[in-house]
Formats: structure tokens, C-alpha cells, sequence
């Protein structure tokens, strides 16, 4: 029999099996809010969509703030939601709002200058392939289903673009982990087979640091004892945000102030250590190389074998990771800390949640969501029969 995975299932069971349960097995929809890390990344990933193909992107802002307040308003009564301050989420989620508004708006002008060297080929795009064995044949009973963010023609050669927004304070951090990334090297493999490509893609991560830079802050009286310059603290900005922030308080306090004196020396060294809008969003080309396709293929053979296995002897691997309820905010955190970790349907819909319908294989539709999937030719057929939409890469162009 055929297993279809994703790599968000995957990620599920690698955390906590009883978590992956809930929500494969029994079919428990999450209950709100949804955890801003999440919604605000699947915001950016839409908007720069519609960016990518030439429409207004920040049109999306409004009603994701929307949502996420009215998220908050229904969860503000349920006491085991890790999120139930209904006020700090709806805060913070304004504050990302503004953010993903300064993202969007940098983010334009800068794909406009780069319209001309990528060519989008696939946005947004679903594919299914099948997951090779360890000689490297594509075998027939594991098949993995995914979303490509971008795949463009860059000097004439396809590249996959990788969209991550992350929460470090450094991308050179980012930078760092990348050969650790055991979800790109599967689709570049992806994107190899799809295309018929002689050696795997080369590969863009195009990163986005959460949050946007600080306002700097203006410090002194302007007196000879205390000259005005710029607050050495706040460091979490940019050289260009310094510039404006310094230029409009020059004009303002000429009128005020005319007489008022300015430590250039230090504000120029504090300009000097800041970095520029790239060290809040940028793009990294990285090369795959045939031992991570190995590891991830490795990596995951072994954990839709232990599924599988979860799948046909009831209880197989299935515990509860204590550890991972407040660090990613579990959304079954109610039930399974009252009822355990093999409850059944019947005490999640004693406690408001929605059970989805019994209908393989759209418990992935989050997935695709109604798009045509792009498979190889040698899947279309069994495709189609499994109920997916599947189309070959010459039919989507």
C-alpha cells in the first residue's frame, strides 16, 4: 500500500508522536489561535506570492490581523490554551502586522531590481514524488507531498527558491544551519525528478528575519556638556533607518533649537557598527550536495516507517512529549494532559474540537489546497486514482 507524507506530518511525529495522532490518526482540527511564529511565515509566503506575480502583496495584511483577533477573542476563554492572553497575542500580533507591512514594502522595491535575473517558473507550486531507496531508485510505496515556494529559471537553469522567516537576531547565524536542513535537499530532489535534470537545482533560501528594525532613539540636550547623538542601546535597527530617524530630528529641532550642538563623531560610530536592510531579509545561494539528499532520504524512510507502523499496531512508538507542550504550543494540550495520550475522538468533541472528515487523501489538503499537484508521469495514473488532481510539469506551464 501507498504512504503519502509531507514533511509537516513528519515534523509532527519527530515532536511528539501523541501530537502527530491527534492530528493524523483521529483527525482533531487544531483549535485557535493559531501561534503567531506560524501564521505570521504563511502570511509572508502569500504575500510574496502575489508579489512575485505582479499584484499588491500588503492587501493581505488587514485580514490576517483580522483573523488573528478574532482567533483571540474565541480562545480568551479556554484555560489551557498556552496563548489565552487574548490581549498580549492581538498586541503582538499588530506588531507583526506593522512588520510584515516594512518587510512587503522593502521587499518590492528589492524584487523589482531582481524581476530580470529570476523568471518564475512555479509559485506556491504542490508536487508529488516518490521517495528513492538507498541506491538511489525511486520506490513506489513511499511518495512525498510537498509545496514548492518558488522555482525560477536563473541564467537559464532552474533554481529553487526556499522561503524562511526566522526569529534570530543575526542571519549569519541562519547561514550557519543550513547544512542541517534536511527539508530543501528533498525538494531539490523533488524538482530534479519533476524536470528530468541531469544533477539537482541549484538552491536560493530567500530569508526574512521576524519582527522589523527598531527606531532609533535621539539622547542629550544639545548643550556643550551634553551634544545630542544617537542611543548606543538600541541596536537592533538598521543604517538606514538611523539616517532617516537622524535626518528628520536635524530638521525638526533646527526650528526649536537652532543653537542646539551635535556629537557627530559618535553618531558616526554608531552608524559605522549597524547593519543595512539585508540584515533583516536577504537571499543566500547554497549548493545541495548528493550526501544531504542521502541523509534526507534516510531520515525520511525511517520516520514514515515508524507512522506506518503506528498505523497498524495501536500504541507502537505513541507517547507524549511533555517537553514540546509550551515550546510550540500544542493545540491538544487540554485533552491529552487530562485524558492522556490515547484518548479517543469522543473527549475532544466533548471539548468544542472539530473532527474532520474520514476522506484519504485529503487529510493533506492543507497541502495543495484544490491546486493541480505536479508529479512525475510514472505516478499521474495511481495519482489520480488516490483522488489528487496530479498533472505533469509540461501540462502547468
Amino acid at each position: 500500500m501507498t504512504q503519502i507524507v509531507t514533511f509537516s506530518e513528519l515534523m509532527r511525529w519527530v515532536r511528539c508522536p501523541a501530537s502527530w495522532r491527534f492530528r493524523y490518526q483521529l483527525r482533531v482540527k487544531p483549535r485557535p489561535p493559531t501561534p503567531l511564529t506560524m501564521s505570521w511565515g504563511s502570511l509572508m509566503h502569500a504575500a510574496i506570492e502575489r508579489i512575485r506575480d505582479g499584484e499588491d502583496g500588503r492587501e493581505l495584511i488587514a485580514p490576517w490581523l483580522g483573523e488573528r483577533t478574532d482567533e483571540a477573542q474565541r480562545a480568551d476563554q479556554n484555560p489551557w490554551n498556552p496563548m489565552r492572553d487574548s490581549a498580549d497575542y492581538v498586541e503582538n500580533a499588530a506588531a507583526l502586522a506593522k512588520a510584515a507591512r516594512w518587510h512587503l514594502d522593502y521587499y518590492t522595491a528589492r524584487e523589482v531590481s531582481r524581476a530580470y535575473l529570476h523568471q518564475a517558473l512555479w509559485l506556491e507550486q504542490p508536487f508529488l514524488v516518490s521517495v528513492p531507496d538507498r541506491s538511489g531508485r525511486s520506490r513506489g510505496d513511499l511518495w512525498l507531498l510537498g509545496v514548492l515556494d518558488e522555482v525560477s529559471m536563473l541564467e537559464g537553469d532552474p533554481c529553487v527558491v526556499e522561503r524562511k522567516t526566522t526569529g534570530v537576531r543575526d542571519l549569519r547565524k541562519f547561514q550557519t544551519g543550513l547544512d542541517h536542513d534536511v527539508q530543501v535537499p528533498g525538494y531539490a530532489y523533488a524538482v530534479q525528478e519533476l524536470l528530468g535534470l541531469p544533477r539537482l537545482p541549484a538552491v536560493e533560501y530567500d530569508v526574512l528575519r521576524r519582527g522589523m528594525p527598531a527606531t532609533p532613539k535621539l539622547v542629550g540636550n544639545g548643550s556643550k556638556r551634553s551634544p545630542y547623538r544617537l542611543d548606543f542601546r538600541v541596536k537592533d535597527t538598521t543604517w538606514g533607518q538611523a539616517a532617516d530617524h537622524l535626518a528628520r530630528e536635524r530638521r525638526r529641532l533646527s526650528l526649536e533649537e537652532p543653537d542646539a550642538l551635535w556629537d557627530e563623531e559618535k553618531i558616526q560610530a554608531y552608524v559605522d557598527v549597524l547593519g543595512g536592510p539585508a540584515s533583516w531579509q536577504d537571499r543566500y545561494q547554497y549548493e545541495i550536495r548528493s550526501q544531504q539528499v542521502l541523509e534526507w532520504q534516510r531520515t525520511v524512510t525511517q520516520v514514515a516507517r515508524s507512522i506506518r507502523q503506528a498505523g497498524r499496531t495501536p500504541g507502537h512508538g505513541v507517547f507524549a512529549d511533555r517537553s514540546e507542550c509550551s515550546r510550540w504550543g500544542c493545540a491538544y494540550k487540554e485533552v491529552c494532559w487530562a485524558q492522556g495520550s490515547w484518548c479517543g475522538i469522543d473527549a475532544f468533541e466533548a471539548c468544542g474540537y472539530e473532527i474532520e472528515e474520514d476522506n484519504n487523501p485529503t487529510r493533506h489538503r492543507e497541502v495543495y489546497q484544490g491546486k493541480p499537484v505536479l508529479t512525475t508521469p510514472a505516478l499521474v495514473k495511481r495519482a489520480r486514482e488516490m483522488g489528487l488532481d496530479a498533472v505533469e510539469p509540461a501540462r502547468s506551464r
